[in-house]
């Protein structure tokens, strides 16, 4: 019966360190290239990035979120802003031309 020696143990520590290293450097580089990919091919409408900056601007995150997921309102809006319902108008889109 072999006994793993001292160096043979760091030299399969070390070797798989590398090893595994490059395997999630290039799952990384991957993904980068798809998601490029992905936005080339399926470009964001301008009515997606005109509710994207409704729903910053008026911070519909603050109430319509759960865990960081998409959730219903946890509250009616009156009870956070109270009286003041112009506060959540919201604007129409951009037309197009």
């Amino acid at each position: 019966m072999e006994r793993l020696t001292t160096a043979a143990a760091r030299n399969i520590f070390y070797g798989g360190s590398i090893f595994f290293f490059i395997v999630f450097a290039l799952l990384v580089g991957n993904s980068f290239i798809q998601a490029r990919i992905m936005e080339q091919t399926n470009p964001i409408s301008a009515e997606a990035a005109h509710g994207k900056r409704i729903w910053e601007q008026k911070a519909c995150f603050d109430c319509h979120t759960l865990f960081g997921e998409g959730a219903p309102a946890s509250r009616p809006r009156s009870a956070r802003f109270g009286s003041n319902m112009e506060a959540l108008r919201i604007p129409p889109a951009p037309r197009r031309r």
